[in-house]
């Protein structure tokens, strides 16, 4: 149903409390209710498919290297970050720079609408990076700590 059929259910629902109509203008509701929740639905969907595919091309620019050439790539990119912090370790920084706020946890990068599992290469950088085996990349720009 199209944005003209909603605006069509909304007017008979005015026509129906003004004949007082109650039953009708809550059925009428209902049904509005109902479609504009698919339409929702559907863009929400559409959105985490689309968040989705961005993290995953972020990612893929580390398929195949060690974690130390990960590291450097991160490094070489400006993106460093604190141990231990699922916002603001240098993976999530650079994630987030792909695709709005992303939270890292050694498996996975979880963002709105979606989850994606990490390789095996850059889940040992995690590892690694957490047990401080990349001190170049500890630290950073603070400025976006206050957006999350």
């Amino acid at each position: 149903m199209g944005n003209r059929e909603m605006l069509d259910l909304v007017a008979e629902a005015q026509n129906d409390l003004y004949n007082d109509n109650f039953g009708k203008v809550r059925g009428r509701l209902a049904k509005l209710e109902e479609l504009i929740m698919a339409k929702v639905i559907k863009k929400q969907k559409a959105g985490a498919a689309e968040n989705t595919k961005k993290i995953m091309d972020a990612l893929a620019a580390f398929k195949g290297k060690t974690p130390e050439e990960i590291a450097a790539d991160l490094l070489a990119q400006g993106h460093k970050g604190d141990t231990g912090d699922s916002r603001h370790c240098p993976m999530a920084r650079y994630l987030t720079a792909a695709d709005g706020e992303v939270r890292v946890d050694g498996e996975t990068a979880d963002f709105e609408g979606g989850s994606v599992d990490l390789d095996d290469n850059v889940r040992r950088f995690v590892t690694l990076f957490d047990q401080g085996e990349f001190p170049d990349l500890v630290g950073g720009d603070d400025e976006d700590d206050d957006l999350f």
